[in-house]
């Protein structure tokens, strides 16, 4: 074979692997929800410097206003690439799980919002069977994973539809059926900084195993692989304990938590 043609051959070689490179790089376009207290920035974070870290080249187009209703119907019509969603059977059917746990299961260990002057009602609270016998009902959005979780453990339950953050103040205004707001440990300073009229119960922990996991949608489904790798070896570097302790330990030591009382739930399948 000539020089000449060696030479052609190794440019296209090169043209080839450099559009494969591109395209590749492309590939990682991900729509995603801004939430309005701020919540999705974990989330975000986690993506963009995971696949950074895998060698890709992420590019986030953000989109808020979204109920989380709308958030779920957005996700069905490829309007968003993915979300987070506490996992459930019926959500991995519908969508395509990253099968990756991205919060270490924080989000499954709930802390409650309860209102003004109520905290001596849950100082007698010692287990699951207290719980029951209060008699009192968890306010929880109607499409929620912790509904089931409730139901399952025979505790009392009030739906939110539409926009589930009109639960704040029906609790604080002790609308009947909506006594208690059960938030994930991760999640509760930043919404009690926002919503004074409720008081944080000082003592408590129930914990049900789930964690958050990543949803795409069907069409984003040649994500799976690229997003599984990258959330992977950014959890077994340890990377991803340091940014959940950047974005969360200051408030897991505000709330006490290695002191809390904790209540097992069980799982529903």
């Amino acid at each position: 074979m000539s020089n000449k043609r060696i030479q052609a051959l190794s440019f296209l070689i090169v043209l080839i692997c450099f559009y494969a490179s591109s395209v590749s790089a492309d590939r990682i376009k991900l729509k995603l929800a801004i939430l309005p207290d701020g919540k999705h920035r974990y989330y975000h974070e986690l993506l963009d410097i995971a696949l950074k870290n895998a060698g890709h080249n992420p590019s986030i187009e953000r989109f808020g206003g979204l109920t989380q209703e709308q958030i779920d119907q957005n996700l069905t019509t490829d309007r968003l690439t993915l979300h987070w969603f506490l996992q459930t059977k019926a959500r991995d059917e519908r969508f395509v799980p990253v099968k990756v746990g991205i919060t270490n299961g924080l989000i499954g260990q709930r802390i409650l919002f309860i209102p003004k002057g109520q905290q001596s009602i849950y100082d007698q609270i010692t287990g699951l069977e207290d719980l029951r016998r209060m008699g009192k009902s968890a306010a929880l959005g109607r499409i929620w994973f912790d509904v089931a979780v409730w139901r399952h453990n025979r505790l009392k339950v009030s739906t939110q539809d539409g926009d589930w953050r009109a639960i704040y103040q029906k609790v604080a205004t002790e609308a009947p059926g909506f006594d208690y707001f059960p938030r994930g440990c991760n999640e509760v300073i930043d919404e009690a900084l926002q919503h004074p009229e409720l008081d944080i119960e000082r003592h408590l922990l129930l914990i049900y195993d789930r964690d958050f996991l990543f949803y795409l949608s069907k069409a984003n489904a040649q994500y799976q692989t690229i997003l599984e790798s990258a959330l992977n070896s950014f959890k077994n570097s340890g990377a991803m304990n340091h940014l959940i302790r950047k974005h969360w330990a200051g408030a897991l030591n505000i709330l006490g938590y290695d002191e809390r009382k904790r209540i097992y739930l069980e799982t529903p399948e």
